[in-house]
């Protein structure tokens, strides 16, 4: 046997390790993420998805690779016709990815934008109960956004009274901007003048978004609160000129 010969048997042979490898390990795979093989809902996935979901959800894997896999899975829910088959195995996967801190922050994105339900729950038990927080407040507030429940507004509320953070209290309220219940919070803290600038702005944003009749009035009732400060600085300035003569 020459040399040639035996490099190509060595590189047909390794070629076909890897082959038989891949193809166990995508049915492994399809099990760990709830699929009967690799398929759900008796339709057969595409390799193009069944490959990335496997190794977004091995926590063996590098966390790069992971992320490379969650973002490819993004691209893909967007474009494949048979989303909603693979959706299921796409969102398990996902919760595997969160506790693995360096893709955390990645997967609640998607999870909350695809209103999972578990992962809403969780985030707002991490907001009633410290202990149970798997991210900070004003992050798990910003996610919940995703997706605006009523409980989420009852723990905005909360927050927003009683902030473990200036920031935690701001997401709070960006959270409230689209609860009609709010109208009267946000007039009060736009006609606060110790407010700071950014929460009162925030606080304009709400009301022209919720109740716009009730922006025109803080704005009017202001404009006359000023009135009479300017007429009374225009009459000092004019007593002060003939004064002058």
């Amino acid at each position: 046997m020459n040399a040639n010969t035996y490099r190509r048997r060595l590189k047909e042979q390794v070629e076909g390790a890897r082959e038989r490898a891949a193809k166990k390990a995508v049915p492994a795979a399809a099990r760990r993420l709830g699929m009967a093989a690799p398929a759900v809902r008796g339709k057969a996935l595409d390799t193009a998805e069944v490959e990335p979901l496997r190794r977004l959800a091995d926590e063996q894997e590098e966390p790069s690779v992971r992320l490379a896999a969650l973002q490819q899975l993004q691209v893909l829910a967007f474009s494949s016709p048979t989303f909603t088959d693979w959706r299921p195995a796409f969102l398990e996967a996902l919760r595997i990815a969160v506790e693995e801190p360096a893709l955390r922050t990645a997967a609640l994105e998607v999870l909350t934008q695809q209103k999972d339900r578990p992962t809403v729950e969780r985030l707002l038990a991490g907001l009633r109960n410290d202990a149970e927080a798997i991210v900070k407040p004003d992050q798990a507030l910003r996610l919940l956004s995703n997706d605006p429940h009523a409980d989420a507004l009852d723990v905005a509320r909360q927050i927003a009274d009683d902030p473990p953070s200036e920031n935690a209290r701001r997401e709070a309220l960006t959270l409230l901007a689209a609860d009609p219940g709010s109208v009267e919070r946000f007039k009060s803290l736009l006609t606060d003048s110790a407010e700071s600038t950014p929460v009162r702005k925030l606080a304009a944003t709400a009301l022209s978004q919720l109740a716009p009749e009730n922006l025109t009035a803080v704005a009017e009732s202001a404009a006359r609160k000023r009135r009479p400060a300017r007429l009374g600085v225009a009459a000092r300035l004019g007593a002060d000129r003939r004064g002058c003569f």
